[in-house]
């Protein structure tokens, strides 16, 4: 702790920093095919053997945890007719009144296997940055571990390209994570989906470890007269086609836009290994699946439909919803109307089933202007209540009649903007034996062209009952034009340029628990890494970063700069998504920087931000600043700064083009580390520097606690220069210190 360095007023200061609350333990959870089906007991594995495999795994690092304070954790069956069981095994420790430890481990089989652990320690400021170890020192770490808990099985690391960050961006509180992924190798082939990812942090310290076993038996093609990588690249091409579609591009949540491009018809995943056969969602094929004409359900639109009230709402809901078993109980929690990130105006219909063993419960979105069915997801399981259907399910075309009735029936105002699902895609449009449902995707069309990314789907149950439906359509105000598109000619060669295969083991994904998961030899076909992530504009010919309202907020960027003096901090945060670079060429950190973009910086620093993230304020219809309403690209940012006490609202308009001053970015500081309460007093503080009578009386208490904590000092000459304006290169670096405050504080700014 730092408190030491502030003198006279460390003991007015721990009033308020004393009353910073703890944060709220979260556990970590467990990816879904180690989490149990059933909890293990002494009876199957003495919990002290459990205990004394992590200390062997873990030697010296969880030496602090007592034998009570570990629990067994959840354990999984790999089928009855599998020796694979696991066993689970969990910690949870209070470090202090604020600071908790936790951990989790999952074995299998007699050896007690390691196939899954996660660490996480509240105490972590020595894992930010700076980092103690390089991303290069963390491969060796990993490596390391890896060898140990595989005894010696082959891996090999894998471009983590297809690693992204669901935010915008990473933090300056959270912890440094290198990831890997290590795909398992047979026959010198890799095998990706048997994969192992390990996490370690900055300090080192391995946080987390995921071992995909499948628990079943495998069988792996031998390699025998294969094709090379060239023959097999010659074929896909040959076969590729491409198709002129709309696609939807989300700039921002409330800036969406159509652009034109082309894609893969059909979409090829691979040529097989030894016959050349296609392969394409799972199946090997000796012909291209025919092209389907594009039929929509309907040539007309009908007729407008009529708003509904809230008690029509419900009654529509009780229809869709009522359980059929007697024991099952559905309550109605509440109808709320509101307006959803589309725009258009919903209810809100909560519900809850009872049983005499719990409940569940979730809601449906219905459109108050047209009655019609937006978002539905319901229905009551009855294999929770251990009751199995044994009928056969619908035969596909029955129930593709069944999902086609549905649409007209909750969403009849679109069946003249939707075609029929494709059959031969069965990605989209088959049935599921694990989750019992047949899923189809009705794709929107427009001027007889599909929109990718926009459609209806709909999930029915094998006997008919509606489980599942949505609505996906965003508002386009203007549609490109169909004519002005380069050939498909020139697209197709342009597709044919960036089209690489690669070698590896595939699997059947084999359902049946019992049965085993054969693995072919298939040359995948795969996109180059200079245009991943970038969809082929047709009206420019060109590749472009594409942008969907399901992708990762956070790009990887490969943007270095270089600087005298913060080069480090600069460029961990352009990694990190806090600074954005446009134009690398122009980008200059010592260039001074606005109130608007140092709030931006300074927020993305502290908290993380989802591109399409949607505010509880706008639900509140809440605008402090006349000139930052719900459209703005700050307005959460400023409405959290205000709810954090960081900005007033003393005037009408926030000043974003304003240059911050270090005195103005002071006071932003001692506000976030809450502060303000002993800040305020500025008659108890005496500031050692030169120009001590240039700071506003009102801001001498931040300055002070502020310098006191080494986050903005004087410079070399004792002259503080409170009035000189901020560049960007030294907010990062204020900013950096102001994290490893926070830290120690146990301050969390969102």
């Amino acid at each position: 702790m730092k408190y030491y360095k502030l003198g006279i007023v460390a003991l007015s200061s721990s009033l308020v920093l004393g009353g910073i609350a703890p944060i709220a333990y979260a556990e970590t959870s467990i990816p879904t095919n180690v989490l149990a089906a059933k909890t293990t007991t002494s009876e199957v594995m003495d919990k002290e053997r459990l205990i004394e495999r992590v200390h062997e795994l873990f030697p010296g690092m969880f030496e602090d945890v007592r034998e009570e304070e570990f629990r067994f954790d959840s354990g999984r069956s790999y089928g009855e007719e599998s020796e694979l069981e696991s066993y689970g095994l969990r910690f949870f420790k209070e470090l202090s009144s604020d600071m908790y430890v936790s951990g989790r481990f999952s074995f299998v089989g007699e050896n007690l296997e390691l196939v899954y652990y996660s660490y996480n320690n509240e105490n972590n400021e020595e894992a930010l940055f700076p980092p103690q170890v390089s991303k290069e020192d963390a491969e060796k770490i990993a490596v390391s571990f890896l060898n140990r808990m595989t005894n010696g099985s082959d891996y090999q690391l894998a471009d983590n390209d297809d690693e992204l960050y669901f935010y915008d961006n990473q933090t300056l509180t959270e912890p440094v994570e290198y990831n890997f992924r290590f795909d398992k190798v047979v026959n010198d082939v890799p095998v990706p989906d048997q994969s192992i990812r390990i996490e370690v942090l900055g300090s080192g310290v391995v946080s987390y470890y995921f071992n995909e076993l499948t628990g079943k038996q495998e069988v792996f093609e031998k390699k025998e007269s294969l094709l090379t990588e060239s023959e097999a690249l010659d074929r896909l091409k040959e076969a590729s086609n491409v198709e002129l579609q709309y696609q939807i591009q989300y700039e921002r949540s409330d800036d969406v836009k159509a652009v034109l491009t082309y894609l893969p018809s059909p979409k090829i995943d691979g040529i097989h290994g030894m016959t050349g056969q296609y392969y394409i969602a799972g199946e090997l094929l000796d012909k291209l699946p025919k092209k389907e004409k594009l039929k929509v359900l309907s040539s007309t639109p009908v007729e407008k439909t009529a708003s509904i009230t809230k008690k029509e709402a419900k009654e529509m809901a009780e229809q869709l919803l009522m359980p059929k078993n007697d024991f099952v109980k559905l309550n109605i929690e509440g109808v709320n109307e509101r307006e959803n990130y589309r725009g258009q105006r919903v209810y809100d219909v909560e519900f809850m089933y009872e049983t005499r063993n719990g409940g569940s419960g979730s809601s449906i979105e219905i459109d108050v202007d047209t009655g019609e069915l937006i978002d539905y997801r319901g229905g009551f399981d009855e294999r929770f209540l251990g009751e199995e259907d044994s009928s056969r399910p619908l035969a596909y075309k029955n129930a593709l009649n069944k999902a086609v009735d549905y649409v007209e029936k909750y969403a009849s105002s679109y069946v003249h903007e939707v075609a029929y699902p494709n059959e031969s895609d069965n990605r989209q449009n088959r049935y599921d034996s694990d989750d019992e449902e047949y899923r189809f995707y009705f794709p929107r069309v427009k001027d007889g062209t599909i929109v990718n990314g926009n459609g209806i789907r709909v999930s029915i149950a094998g006997d008919g009952e509606l489980l599942g439906f949505s609505i996906d359509f965003d508002q386009i105000s203007d549609w490109p034009s169909l004519s002005e598109v380069v050939s498909k000619e020139e697209a197709l060669k342009d597709y044919k340029d960036v089209l690489q295969t690669e070698l590896q083991y595939v699997s059947n994904n084999n359902q049946n628990e019992y049965q085993a998961n054969h693995y072919k030899l298939i040359y995948t076909g795969e996109m180059d890494k200079e245009v991943l992530r970038k969809y082929y504009d047709a009206q420019t010919g060109e590749w472009t970063a594409a942008s969907s309202r399901y992708d990762s907020g956070k790009q990887p960027s490969d943007v270095t700069i270089e600087h005298p003096w913060a080069e480090e901090e600069l460029n961990f945060m352009i990694q990190a998504g806090i600074i954005e670079v446009e134009n690398p060429e122009t980008f200059n950190p010592d260039a001074v920087i606005t109130k608007g973009d140092a709030l931006k910086v300074l927020s993305k620093s502290l908290s993380r931000y989802y591109r399409y993230e949607r505010y509880d304020y706008e639900e509140q219809k809440r605008q402090t600043f006349k000139n930052i309403d719900t459209d703005h690209d700050l307005y959460g940012m400023i409405e959290l700064a205000i709810d954090r006490g960081v900005l007033e609202a003393d005037t009408e308009n926030f000043p974003l083009d304003e240059t911050i001053t270090r005195e103005e970015l002071a006071v932003w500081y001692g506000r976030i580390l809450k502060l303000t309460n002993v800040a305020d007093h500025y008659e108890i503080y005496k500031l050692n520097m030169k120009d001590s009578e240039q700071v506003e009386k009102a801001n001498v208490g931040y300055v002070a606690l502020v310098g006191a904590l080494e986050i903005m000092t004087p410079n070399e000459d004792g002259y503080y220069l409170p009035d000189e304006e901020v560049t960007l290169a030294q907010l990062a670096l204020s900013n950096m210190r102001l994290a490893q405050e926070m830290a120690e504080m146990d301050i969390d700014y969102r």
